[in-house]
């Protein structure tokens, strides 16, 4: 076998060191008889551990459910320490801030960090042992997963298809991924010790020995752009090992884990493995206040022949990380990353090859962030913090003999078919939408399906598109092999339109009505000062219309339906209070129906009153046709001759209901949207049995509709249409 260093296995033995610190956690180390703790060191005992109700995630708070013998001698600044229980599992080293005695009886202790220089004055420690599977107590299905990728005496973590790279992000999808393949073997010892003298850390030193074998291979079948990525493929806790300096307990948490990462570029597929055995030493030691790697490394080597056509950069590697957490708080790592690393250059001489390499790292990790921790060391400053690369090496152990001859990879065609929705993905099926990819196009059938073959391998625009539907389209759509029951959906269109004209006074061809207020589908727009308005974003639908000024009479449509852009609308306002000046001979339509022909009246003394009229329906403004007017009525009135503008309100002279036939009719009294001019008819007064009081009048006709628009608020339903006023006056006796 060909010697070579390439895999993560090696760093993951050296990480393994640290699991040495860790023996179980059944067992523990035990200190030398010499050790010295002060009397401010209270390691709680078991009757004042089982009164312990709570303790926060940060151990900032302790709380009792009531006092005991050993807490009344706690006081503040002393440091309490415990070993592992159900409420602090990883242990507790703590100084105590602040005692509160609460009213239940219950004991609250508010506590900060504490080291292990504050809480022993003398003391060493030390544990050396193997670490094996059983050392494995992570709950539940962790664990039951990690004992059955175990063997006897060694950890076995498999590789096993780990997806380093997937182009169109779907895992049903496989001929487009880069995928990793093979184990890491582990069969470690571990060794950790200490001295603290006269509260200071003296020494500390851990180191790994052992074994570690690995296999990777890398099966790329897509070119892979610039790419970076590191995975867990495992992590196992490997529970806590108390180590006993004297009386006092030092509790070390255990973490295994297990990386796998890709780094670089492929242009066309390539494929490619290496085996790695090492055996090695590995750790840090702190000694005189500096830290010094503790390293020693031999390994062998073998690789599997590359298959490749093209350009290449790519590195694989696979290893452990082994951590170890002092209460909790931080403590020494280790990694290990043996490594496969493939050079494939068509324009160089040799055109491919291949190294085996390692890489290895030891230092301390903080799992609380901050310029001091305590845990070992009292204040443990980033001027203290340490970080080591132990080993980077590699070798080059084959390499391309020939000179580079291009061959062109076989085509190779493949199909896309599924089914095309409306709405979402559960939607009803969409037939006729036009689904594009790689230059061909097929129709949605009546089920809303598609099928397109002949798909050569690569990345391609593909799009879905229907008239009234958003297209869906995905500008890097990978095919790589046959995808079947692919299920897309289009969301269907909301279609707006808009509205746009001029506001006007008094009639359509009065002045120009600047900084009226325009309101459709809960859309407001002021009119410029030419009087002009536009509003968009309407969906098709049937709105409330209306449009309004101070001074002016409000018009309100409450049925505007809009189906299309509509351009150039004018509407008017009439002058609040109509200014009907007595005498004179003025008439103003508001709402649409008008008096048409020549109208005249007679009026006698007493109650022989007529009108003569007709009708015409202007087209109320996008009203839709077939709809029909309100019920119609015409009155004559008397306004006093010094009338000078109002309201005409004064005295009925008749009231005359008209008599509708024809095509034009809705009924009676009603008359159909866009129906043409209605006959003059003669109608006799009804209701009127006395004249007005003596004096001069003028002579008015109204024609009036009942609920005009919805807009009317006269409190018998009927409001003004038009008004006509005739001219001269008439004296009543």
């Amino acid at each position: 076998m060909t010697k070579i260093k390439t895999f993560a296995g090696i760093i993951l033995t050296f990480c393994l060191f640290l699991l040495a610190s860790c023996g179980g956690g059944g067992g523990g180390g035990r200190a030398a008889n010499t050790a010295v703790i002060p009397a401010t060191t209270k390691v709680l005992d078991s009757g004042t551990t089982a009164k312990i109700a709570s303790v926060s995630s940060d151990q900032a708070t302790i709380s009792f459910t009531k006092s005991t013998p050993q807490l009344e001698t706690v006081t503040t600044g002393d440091i309490i320490v415990s070993g592992t229980s159900a409420t602090v599992p990883e242990g507790m080293l703590r100084k105590v801030k602040e005692i509160q005695q609460n009213g239940d009886g219950s004991i609250t202790v508010l506590t900060g960090p504490a080291a292990l220089e504050e809480a022993v004055q003398n003391g060493e420690f030390s544990v050396s042992r193997k670490l094996r599977p059983g050392d494995i107590v992570s709950p539940g299905a962790t664990a039951k997963t990690a004992a059955a990728e175990v063997s006897l005496g060694s950890f076995d973590v498999p590789i096993n298809n780990v997806v380093l790279y997937d182009a169109d992000g779907n895992t049903s999808t496989t001929g487009d991924q880069i995928t990793a393949n093979g184990y890491v073997r582990l069969d470690p010892s571990i060794d950790i010790s200490g001295k603290i003298k006269d509260f200071k850390v003296e020494r500390f030193n851990f180191t790994a020995t052992g074994v570690e074998t690995a296999q990777i291979t890398i099966n790329a079948a897509v070119p892979l752009p610039e790419f970076h990525k590191r995975i867990l493929v495992k992590e196992l806790d490997l529970g806590t090992q108390t180590i006993w300096i004297g009386s006092f307990p030092l509790v070390i948490s255990i973490n295994l884990s297990v990386y796998v990462g890709i780094d670089g570029s492929v242009s066309l597929g390539v494929s490619a493995g290496a085996t790695q055995k090492a055996t090695f030493t590995a750790g840090a030691k702190y000694e005189n206040s500096a830290w010094s790697p503790i390293k020693e490394f031999s390994t062998e080597y073998g690789i599997v022949q590359p298959q490749l056509s093209a350009a290449a950069s790519v590195k694989c590697y696979a290893g452990p990380e082994l951590s170890l957490k002092f209460y909790g708080i931080a403590g020494p790592y280790a990694n290990i990353n043996g490594y496969l690393l493939l050079e494939a250059n068509p324009l160089t001489t040799p055109w491919w090859e291949i190294w085996s390499g390692i890489e290895a790292n030891a230092g301390v990790k903080v799992e609380i962030e901050g310029a001091n921790v305590s845990w070992l060391f009292k204040n443990f400053n980033v001027n203290m913090r340490y970080d080591v690369n132990l080993l980077d090496y590699k070798e080059s152990k084959a390499r391309a003999s020939t000179p580079y001859v291009s061959t062109p990879p076989p085509i190779i065609k493949y199909s896309i078919s599924g089914t095309i929705h409306s709405g979402s993905n559960t939607g009803p099926a969409l037939s006729g939408a036009t689904v594009w990819i790689a230059s061909q196009k097929v129709i949605t059938s009546s089920t809303g399906a598609f099928s397109i073959t002949g798909i050569p391998a690569g990345t391609y625009a593909f799009s879905v598109s229907k008239s009234g539907y958003v297209p869906y389209s995905n500008l890097a759509y990978y095919v790589g092999s046959n995808q079947t029951g692919r299920s897309f959906y289009l969301t269907p269109q909301i279609l707006t339109y808009s509205i746009s004209g001029t506001i006007r006074a008094v009639n359509n061809t009065g002045p120009a009505l600047s900084g009226a207020t325009v309101w459709i589908a809960d859309k407001k727009v002021l009119t410029n000062s030419t009087g002009v308005f536009f509003i968009a974003d309407i969906s098709a639908g049937t709105y409330t219309f209306s449009v309004s000024k101070a001074g002016y009479d409000t018009y309100v449509n409450p049925a505007y339906y809009v189906g299309s852009n509509q351009a150039s609308r004018d509407y008017y306002l009439t002058i609040a209070n109509s200014s009907l000046v007595c005498p004179g001979n003025v008439s103003s339509s508001i709402n649409g129906i008008q008096f048409n022909g020549p109208v005249s009246y007679k009026v006698g003394t007493v109650a022989a009153n007529s009108l003569t009229w007709g009708t015409y329906y202007q087209n109320i403004n996008y009203l839709p046709l077939g709809s029909y007017s309100g019920s119609l009525r015409a009155r004559l009135w008397a306004v006093p001759y010094s009338f000078s503008g109002g309201r005409v309100n004064a005295y009925v002279l008749g009231t005359f209901i008209p008599n509708f036939t024809g095509t034009g009719a809705h009924s009676s009294d009603q008359l159909y949207v866009g129906s043409s001019s209605t006959p003059m008819t003669t109608n006799s007064i009804t209701g009127q049995t006395s004249p007005p009081p003596t004096g001069m009048y003028c002579i008015v006709a109204t024609i009036e509709e009942f609920n005009t628009l919805g807009g009317c608020s006269e409190p018998d339903g009927y409001c003004y249409d038009q008004w006509i006023q005739f001219s001269g006056a008439m004296g009543f006796l």
